[in-house]
């Protein structure tokens, strides 16, 4: 009788990697089984879903959309200081799991197709980071949130429409008038991209992806960049936000 050889020998190694090396929950740190994956079930079952994404009237579409005119505006997850959602988005930027984007950005693809209301956009383009903190990074979290996302949710990315020409503070530790000041004027659109999409003739509606979204002003900025393209719709999509 035939043997799969190579699928056991694989087990095998698989089963002595996870003794040595044991693969650890991105939230508890506890040690996951083997069917289990970046998080443990009790952890996966504890994420906070906000449901923003099937309320058209959530108060992140309320924040924004005061200052910023929008289609839609959501967050995947409620961010709480010591919260699950916190111990993850720190992981993702800080601890070198860019799979943690790609994961929460499959989980927010999987939430807008169950909503059934979600607008498609044209094109999706995530925050830029700064190239010099990008390669200290080694990734930009937003860009690995959208491609997660359009694992699920199929969508054509402009990942260079937008970019980052200063290089800012953190934003974590200011207040909002110090979050616009910080990050004002520091965005700029990539000009032959945003002249191919006035080109087109038509509107154009575009979906900006990002980590958490607290004041609003690092969107904020970015929305002022893209409204100069005529015709522009906007909606906003993140994995977080305190509101």
């Amino acid at each position: 009788m035939q043997t799969d050889l190579p699928a056991k020998l694989a087990g095998i190694a698989d089963d002595m990697l996870s003794f040595f090396y044991p693969r650890t929950c991105a939230a508890c740190g506890d040690n996951l089984l083997k069917n289990e994956h970046l998080l443990c079930r009790k952890c996966f079952r504890q994420l906070p879903y906000t449901g923003y994404e099937r309320w058209s009237g959530n108060p992140v579409m309320e924040n924004l959309s005061s200052r910023i005119p929008l289609l839609q505006a959501w967050a995947l997850l409620d961010f709480k200081v010591n919260g699950i959602t916190q111990k993850l988005l720190h992981r993702l930027k800080y601890g070198r799991m860019p799979e943690i984007g790609r994961f929460l950005g499959r989980c927010a693809g999987l939430k807008a197709i169950d909503s059934g209301s979600f607008p498609k956009a044209d094109y999706a383009i995530p925050i830029p980071l700064h190239p010099r903190k990008e390669r200290k990074r080694g990734y930009n979290q937003s860009l690995c949130i959208l491609e997660g996302f359009k694992e699920v949710f199929p969508i054509e990315t402009l990942p260079r429409l937008l970019r980052k020409e200063e290089q800012t503070q953190s934003q974590t530790r200011k207040g909002r008038g110090e979050r616009w000041e910080n990050v004002r004027g520091s965005f700029r659109l990539d000009p032959s991209l945003a002249s191919a999409l006035e080109s087109e003739k038509k509107p154009i509606h575009l979906l900006l992806v990002d980590d958490v979204i607290t004041t609003g002003a690092t969107i904020e900025s970015c929305c002022l960049q893209l409204a100069r393209i005529p015709q522009v719709e906007i909606s906003v999509m993140a994995l977080a936000s305190p509101l």
